[in-house]
């Protein structure tokens, strides 16, 4: 069981913020009624701004490639615990016959090695944020 002490929404839409800390009788029906069960469901202090730019969400529609979103990983090693799988980066990836990529090229301390993708954990990057919004 995990235990949640705080959620936080993402959002690079001002619009949606500014939504979100509004009346939502302003609106009409179908906004109003979005607008009124997001207040309801989630803690209007916890959305905060992330620029397009930044927003990993986004990435597909950039038209980035496997290889590029996949970034730095950590590849699963089942005889050592978690905090202790080893870092790297993948360098290729292998499509199947069918086009879906299962497999990976990865380098690890200078050595290459390939690998299944669901032996890989992906490591986000930490992008600059505003809490508040943008300027």
């Amino acid at each position: 069981m995990v235990n949640t002490h705080e959620v936080i929404f993402w959002t690079d839409s001002t619009t949606v913020l500014t939504l979100h800390q509004s009346d939502s009788r302003r609106y009409k029906v179908l906004v109003g009624t979005s607008v009124a069960e997001i207040q309801e469901l989630t803690n209007v202090r916890a959305w905060r701004y992330m620029d397009s730019v930044n927003n990993s969400a986004d990435d597909l529609t950039r038209g980035k490639t496997l290889f590029e979103l996949f970034g730095k990983i950590m590849v699963v090693d089942s005889q050592l615990p978690g905090a202790q799988w080893p870092p790297g980066h993948v360098t290729e990836v292998i499509p199947g016959t069918d086009e879906r990529v299962r497999t990976a090229v990865v380098q690890i301390k200078g050595k290459t090695f390939t690998r299944p993708v669901a032996c890989l954990v992906t490591l986000p990057t930490i992008p600059d944020i505003d809490p508040v919004g943008p300027s």
